[in-house]
């Protein structure tokens, strides 16, 4: 005999299919909070800390006053900043990272396109808490519209990160995700999702740049 015939080849069972999907699927999970939280620390913490520094040099004259945190103005602490690191990392890394692996199935392109258009949906459906027209922290540092692009790039620049990591470390899709009605609710979801935080976002950015 050449080799064994079909009947004689074992075959998984459905349990230990289950079971390793289910293993994979958490390895991917680990990946996407481990990434998440790494890339949430120096982008949004350390490029959160730069780009208010930036701001504060553009307008020195604001140095001394107190911000909406009840932060003073040109003065960095290795505590404050590690405190933003740890809080960005926490409660942006771990949700966010968790997340893309999740939507990337329905996300168009490869690495980078993932990666710009979870950041532009993170921008527009969270992108307020930064860029607020109420936040009189972007009066008071000024101009406005640095302050737009500086902040507003963030989140770019951290899905493009992610993905890209996350891409390359573990390109695993479970294969619920590829299923028809999965697939179909999946960009329902998004695309909703993106049409109520551009008109919601759309609304704060005029009247902080105007």
């Amino acid at each position: 005999m050449l080799g064994p015939r079909v009947a004689d080849v074992p075959h998984p069972t459905p349990a230990f299919s289950t079971t390793a999907a289910v293993l994979r699927s958490l390895r991917l999970a680990a990946v996407g909070i481990g990434t998440g939280v790494l890339v949430a620390g120096v982008v949004g913490g350390i490029g959160g800390r730069i780009a208010m520094r930036v701001l504060f040099l553009q307008n020195e004259l604001a140095k001394g006053s107190i911000t909406e945190n009840g932060n003073e103005v040109g003065v960095i602490t290795p505590g404050g900043t590690v405190s933003l690191v740890f809080f960005t990392a926490l409660f942006l890394g771990v949700p966010a990272g968790l997340v893309y692996v999740v939507v990337r199935r329905w996300l168009l392109g490869e690495w980078f396109g993932h990666g710009a258009l979870y950041g532009g949906l993170l921008l527009v459906l969270f992108g307020g808490g930064a860029i607020d027209a109420d936040n009189v922290d972007f009066r008071l540092f000024g101009p406005s519209e640095l302050g737009v692009v500086l902040f507003g790039s963030l989140p770019f620049l951290f899905g493009v990160s992610l993905a890209y990591l996350v891409d390359r470390w573990d390109p695993y899709v479970p294969a619920v995700f590829r299923w028809r009605s999965v697939t179909i609710g999946g960009y329902v979801v998004l695309v909703g999702l993106a049409a109520f935080g551009v008109v919601r976002f759309a609304g704060s950015v005029p009247e902080l740049v105007g």
